[in-house]
Order: structure tokens, then sequence, then C-alpha cells
């Protein structure tokens, strides 16, 4: 809905309450100030003033905004907004530029890169599956018993009782020191 004259007197007097640079006549400046704000929204008007008074704007100062910031302002509400809204409205759009994305990626990919990438995948695997081989070649035997002396002798028995008793998982069965 666009703003009304109603609407940005409103705007003016929240405003007012920032200090200003110069005493001017205030008929000139509302003239003013409702030419520049033509056609923004409600909406725009109401958070850009928000922005103003709470200090999160575009600008660095803390005066009453001219009408050109006030307008720079609301435009950048109605921008924000509107781009937000159509994210939203179009989920095809936003895979479409998802996939454009990824595409661009995959073309900057060489092959010599994919050879590198390829070998050193490769090389990972290796050494995973050498890594799991020895650990079931070497078999962890230690039992719970084992594992609560062992600790009982490495941190004293009175250290070890303070240790609270937490459920185990069953993805934790297996006992054994850590590599």
């Amino acid at each position: 809905m666009k703003v009304t004259e109603t609407d940005i007197k409103k705007a003016m007097y929240i405003l007012s309450a920032l200090p200003t640079r110069d005493p001017i006549d205030r008929n000139l400046i509302q003239i003013v100030y409702l030419k520049a704000l033509d056609g923004v929204t409600i909406h725009s008007l109401e958070v850009a003033t928000n922005n103003f008074n709470s200090g999160h704007s575009h600008v660095d100062h803390t005066f009453m905004p001219s009408q050109a910031e006030l307008r720079k302002e609301c435009d950048l509400v109605q921008r924000k907004f509107a781009e937000e809204r159509a994210r939203k409205l179009d989920p095809h759009r936003q895979r479409s530029e998802n996939e454009q994305q990824r595409l661009r990626h995959e073309a900057t990919k060489t092959p010599e890169a994919r050879a590198r990438v390829a070998a050193m995948l490769a090389r990972f695997n290796q050494a995973h599956d050498e890594a799991k081989a020895s650990e079931r070649q070497s078999g962890i035997t230690e039992t719970p018993d084992q594992v609560r002396d062992r600790l009982i002798g490495q941190i004293g028995e009175a250290a070890f009782n303070k240790i609270p008793d937490l459920p185990v998982r069953d993805t934790f069965k297996q006992v054994g020191a850590a590599r």
C-alpha cells in the first residue's frame, strides 16, 4: 500500500525527536518530504523511520534525515523486502541459481585437478582400509573388567570411584586403547 500524506506527517513527527541541522520553515520541509516520498510503501517508511531512530540506517549521523536520505532508506528497505519475497515465492528460481552456480564451479575444474583429487581420494581410501585391516588383525582383547582394573591402577581407586556411571550406547561396545 502506498504511503499517504498522513503517514508521512506521522513519520516526520517521529523523526523530529532527532536533532535537526538547521531550523527551517516546517511547511517547506513538509512539502519537500511529500514530494521525495511519493510512491514508497507504508511498510518501508515505518521500517526506515525505525532504522533512523534506532541508529541502524545507512547514514553515519544521528540528525533528522534529509528527504533524500529518508527516500534512500525507504528504497533500500523496499528492495530488500522485494528480493526476500521473490526468493521465497520462487523456489524453482533458487534451485536454478544453485544449479548454475554448481555448473560454474564444475567448469573451473581442469582434468589435472580432477586427477589430483582422485589420486588423493585413492591414497586416503587405501590408508583407511589398511588401518581397518590392521585393527582387525591386532584384535582388541581387553575386556571391560580389564579396562576397569587398568584405570584403577593408573588413577587410583578413589579417583576411579568418582567417575560417574554413564549409559553406554551400542556403538561403543568395543573397548581398547585409542590409537
